[in-house]
């Protein structure tokens, strides 16, 4: 087991549940057995394109763009209750998905139900760290990598793609993202069109 899941496991007694905070990839592809799964708001942070990804969806010939959680407003995303039974097995396969570059700090977090307040483990950006984007890129600029990048999980534009497509199932409404999402799928038109337009007069 991780270094770091035995320290944040270690916090908490052994008979509480164990509550994980989806809201990015996470949410339409857990690859966790869980036994409960409920609509949650964290407060403190929002969800966005802000990390270089070179292994998930990029390479470091060209890094990709990947969600993550930095300091903002708030997220409403997913909570996953994972059995006690195999917690440690379900967590393990998490880490061994989401710490591969060190860019995430997973914490103990606050998030808020319907039934009300639950503690759960999310994954927040290292804002230290170097694969941490910050302010530096424009909405076009995120936009044109997203539509460039893939890697040995699928394209970024994939990755956008599903996750609006199950915040919008979901009825959870994120400006940002669909802001961005616009903005790609504008981008992905126009190389399109242009695309068509050269085989049209590559045959004249």
């Amino acid at each position: 087991m991780a270094d770091s899941l035995k320290e944040l496991l270690s916090q908490r007694s052994p008979d509480n549940d164990i509550w994980l905070f989806a809201y990015g990839s996470l949410m339409w592809h857990p690859e966790i057995s869980f036994d409960l799964s409920v609509r949650a708001t964290i407060y403190g942070y929002q969800r966005n394109f802000c990390l270089w990804s070179t292994e998930h969806r990029g390479t470091d010939e060209l890094p990709g763009l990947v969600l993550g959680l930095e300091p903002g407003t708030f997220c409403v995303g997913r909570a996953f209750r994972i059995p006690l039974v195999d917690r440690e097995i379900q967590l393990a396969r998490i880490w061994a998905r989401e710490m591969v570059t060190g860019a995430y700090h997973p914490k103990w977090v606050q998030l808020k139900t319907s039934s009300g307040t639950i503690e759960a483990i999310a994954f927040l950006v290292n804002l230290d760290h170097p694969k941490y984007v910050g302010t530096c890129l424009t909405k076009e600029l995120k936009a044109k990598r997203i539509l460039e990048a893939e890697g040995k999980r699928g394209s970024c534009y994939e990755y956008i793609k599903q996750t609006v497509q199950f915040l919008r199932a979901e009825k959870i409404d994120d400006e940002n993202l669909e802001s961005l999402y616009q903005e790609v799928r504008k981008i992905k038109s126009i190389k399109s069109a242009l695309l068509q337009l050269d085989r049209t007069n590559s045959v004249r």
